[in-house]
């Protein structure tokens, strides 16, 4: 079972397992890390999260 680390930019945080990353505040957009990954990705581009995105509504993009 994959343990799942996330960032917010500034501040990693982790590990989790998919349910307990499941129950954080993430958006499809949060930058998601497991071991074997080379690089931090975003959620919605990670193909085992899919059913987690699925969960979370679209980001809101904001017109001025």
């Amino acid at each position: 079972m994959n343990k799942y680390f996330y960032t917010d930019g500034t501040t990693k945080f982790g590990p989790f397992s998919k349910e307990e990353l499941r129950k954080q505040k993430i958006l499809r957009s949060t930058k998601i890390w497991c071991y074997g990954m080379d690089n931090w990705k975003e959620l919605s581009e990670i193909p085992e999260l899919n059913d987690l995105t699925t969960a979370i509504p679209p980001d809101i993009r904001i017109k001025h």
